[in-house]
């Protein structure tokens, strides 16, 4: 008998997944834990909470919204996209809570296209544009030239495996 769940439950929970098991449990978990177990499968994708059409409300609503949104741990942006207040609180939220990064790419002699941004995700090596570009530039790469602050220098070759940071510039050299 576990604080928390009783063995009722446990085996309610159980019979939804497994049709004859031993179940040992060994240390405290909640419903929710034991369902992600016998799912196996469930991933948790990160969120946030957007407060819409806050021309509409008065500010003693807003904030009262705002407070209980807060005080379930989440910090809410508001906006209002009538009067485009607050679209671009949206946007930088986007990008910070699903971790993705804008890079830039640089042909060769060019210069960079800032208008329209490669979006990786944090973490991903130069390997990842290399076969977003094109299916056989991971075979023929050469090296790459990377601008920002993910190299010690400006123009800094690296190879496949060195990883992108926001707003790097990249060039891609592949043999011929």
């Amino acid at each position: 008998e576990l604080p928390g769940l009783s063995d009722k439950t446990v085996k309610a929970i159980a019979s939804e997944y497994v049709v004859n098991a031993d179940i040992v449990i060994r240390e405290v978990v909640d419903e929710e834990q034991l369902i992600d177990v016998f799912m196996g499968n469930r991933v948790y994708v990160p969120g946030f909470v957007v407060i819409n059409k806050i021309d509409l409300v008065g500010d003693r609503v807003l904030s009262e919204v705002k407070r209980k949104v807060a005080s379930k741990g989440w910090m809410p942006v508001v906006v209002s996209a009538l009067k485009g207040e607050g679209v671009e609180e949206v946007k930088a939220a986007i990008f910070s809570h699903l971790k993705l990064i804008r890079v830039y790419l640089r042909p060769q002699g060019g210069e960079p296209d800032y208008s329209q941004p490669m979006i990786l995700r944090e973490g991903d090596v130069v390997g990842v544009v290399c076969r977003r570009l094109h299916r056989d530039f991971e075979k023929r790469f050469r090296y790459a030239l990377v601008w920002g602050d993910s190299v010690k220098y400006p123009g800094q070759k690296v190879g496949l495996d060195h990883v992108l940071f926001d707003e790097d510039v990249v060039t891609i050299v592949i043999e011929r």
